[in-house]
């Protein structure tokens, strides 16, 4: 990334540098003071299949069966997973979204969905990407263009980084195996073995519960987390934390936390980073309505959040 038929921008301003792609809106590089906060998206290589930074819209995690019921009528938007049986991660990640304003420390991208995402109402998505000294606020917002309530969800997907990667030694441990995590979640929503859709929501329990900080070693996670504990002003944070520290503050906006592992990645990404996504709402909510948005004609909606060094909190700028 990007294909050929994107380009990106670079935005830097109070030590932060944020690189962000016109294919899938992705933020596809942030660092502060040259250290990276989250895994570089290769120029010109092919879109990823792991998502990486993308935009993940209308709908986040995994649609059963490319298909849901809305309001009395059955939608069916297809299968990309063919060995689960289903839809991931919404039909926008591999586009090239339009460039619509940008600045040296601000850009906006959006597309239009419709028909062509094999979704029929017509949602205009903006993705805004502005750096400032509190770290690389990421803004999407989604405005009906129709004149029926829309269905709509999403989720971005950053793999972040705490510090270098592990060296080559041929080892099954990866990176992660020394960082301690951080989510603020009081339950969890488990998932089938087999096709990874969601069968519950319960209590975080004692062997997911990262609230005071876990150890990553030895604990694989690709694990959807809600109820999140937030400040009088709404705000809540994830953290990660090796030889440096990142985190990801997310606004009401953002109701679950993906986190994963990378435990399935190949070679030496296997570990190596952990994705901290911000998502309105949970895997396959098309089907269950979990936080699932019915967005009517003429609104917005807007969620937001900010991946920042743990530095900038200490007050650290260049």
């Amino acid at each position: 990334m990007p294909g050929p038929d994107a380009d990106t921008r670079t935005l830097e301003a109070h030590g932060y540098t944020a690189v962000v792609s016109s294919l899938g809106a992705t933020l596809a590089g942030a660092s502060f003071l040259g250290e990276p906060l989250i895994t570089v998206v290769t120029p010109g290589l092919a879109w990823p299949g792991d998502y990486r930074g993308a935009l993940l819209a209308p709908w986040p995690g995994r649609l059963a069966d490319g298909r849901f019921t809305w309001r009395g009528h059955a939608f069916n938007v297809g299968i990309d997973e063919e060995d689960r049986r289903t839809a991931l991660h919404g039909r926008v990640a591999d586009r090239t979204w339009q460039w619509r304003l940008a600045s040296p420390v601000a850009v906006t991208l959006g597309t239009v969905l419709g028909d062509d995402a094999g979704y029929p109402w017509r949602v205009d998505l903006t993705v805004t990407v502005t750096v400032t000294e509190r770290g690389i606020t990421h803004t999407v917002t989604a405005t009906n263009l129709g004149d029926e309530a829309a269905p709509l969800g999403w989720g971005v997907h950053p793999y972040l980084v705490a510090g270098p990667p592990a060296d080559a030694t041929g080892s099954d441990a990866g990176a992660a195996d020394a960082w301690t995590l951080t989510v603020p979640a009081a339950t969890v929503m488990s998932v089938t073995p087999e096709r990874l859709l969601p069968r519950g929501i319960g209590p975080v329990g004692p062997g997911l519960d990262c609230r005071t900080g876990r150890p990553l070693r030895g604990l694989a996670l690709n694990h959807t987390f809600g109820d999140l504990a937030r400040d009088e002003d709404g705000f809540a944070v994830a953290r990660l934390e090796g030889s440096t520290a990142v985190e990801v503050e997310v606004d009401a906006g953002y109701r679950w936390i993906q986190i994963y592992t990378a435990d399935a990645a190949e070679g030496l990404d296997r570990r190596a980073s952990v994705a901290v996504e911000p998502m309105t709402c949970p895997p396959d909510a098309l089907n269950s309505g979990v936080d699932l948005m019915a967005l009517e004609p003429g609104a917005t909606a807007s969620a937001a959040f900010t991946l920042r060094s743990a530095e900038t909190r200490r007050g650290r700028h260049p």
